[in-house]
Order: structure tokens, then C-alpha cells, then sequence
């Protein structure tokens, strides 16, 4: 027997987690990093620079850890429950799923938030990040006209 869960009552149980473990336990944006891959990458390449320069600007001492953890993680939890697999793109929508995926990672890189932390920020009163918001609302709509087409 499988159990199916929407995405809608994931996403609101989810939100319901985090906004008690923010209020009651102290939760910190900040812990909501493993919860995004874009930061783990952009981190290890502050570290890196941190290693080989004389700028110290990651305050990481190895994100390389956390980067290989929710890699392997994630690829034992799908062979474990037998999820892995290869999807096949069609030649023709190959170049247009590599460029929304590499946008995608660009601006998550550029607004230096994943969509978490973009919300936790955002309930911290920081209104800078209603943009980024904005935008990611913007992009999944776009995503789904595409996807539908």
C-alpha cells in the first residue's frame, strides 16, 4: 500500500514544521540550508577560495562534507526506495530543460537563497526578498505554461 500526498498538503506541512520549529524551538534561517543544493555549491566555492587565497570569506570549515552528504543521501534514499531513474528528455527540448535548469541555478546563486530560506527571510520581516519571491512565483509559472505545452 502507497501512500500519495499532493504537493499542496506536503508544501502546507512542511511550512506548518517550520514555522513551529522557528517559533517554539528557535529554528534559524540558517538551519534551513540543507534544504537547498545551490547553497551547498555556491559555500564550497567560498571555502575553496578561503583555502587558496588570502580572503577569508567562507564561514564554513568544510561545506564540502554537507555538498557530498545530500549528494550520496539522496542517491542512497532513491535506490533504497526504488525511485531512481533515468528520465529521457527529447532532443528537441534538451537544450530548453538544460537552460532553465542552468538559469535556475544562476539566480539561485545571484539572490543567494533557495525557496526556504527565501520565505524564512522573508517572515523575518527582510522585505528586500519580497523580489525574489516575486520572481520564483514568475518562474514556476512560466515552468508550468512550458511544461504543459
Amino acid at each position: 500500500m502507497s501512500m500519495k500526498v499532493k504537493p499542496f498538503y506536503a508544501g502546507l506541512i512542511f511550512g506548518l514544521i517550520f514555522a513551529f520549529s522557528q517559533a517554539f524551538l528557535g529554528y534559524t534561517w540558517k538551519d534551513a540550508y540543507a534544504y537547498c543544493t545551490i547553497g551547498h555549491s555556491r559555500d564550497l566555492m567560498l571555502w575553496l577560495t578561503s583555502v587558496f587565497t588570502r580572503y577569508k570569506i567562507s564561514e564554513y570549515i568544510l561545506p564540502f562534507l554537507s555538498t557530498f552528504g545530500v549528494i550520496s543521501g539522496s542517491f542512497i534514499a532513491s535506490k533504497v526506495y526504488r525511485e531512481f531513474h533515468v528520465v529521457k528528455i527529447e532532443k528537441s527540448n534538451l537544450f530548453t530543460m538544460f537552460a532553465l535548469g542552468f538559469a535556475s541555478a544562476v539566480f539561485g546563486l545571484i539572490a543567494t537563497f533557495c525557496p526556504v530560506r527565501l520565505f524564512v527571510l522573508l517572515s523575518f520581516g527582510d522585505l528586500e526578498v519580497l523580489f525574489g519571491v516575486i520572481g520564483y512565483m514568475l518562474g514556476i509559472f512560466l515552468a508550468i505554461k512550458l511544461m504543459r505545452r
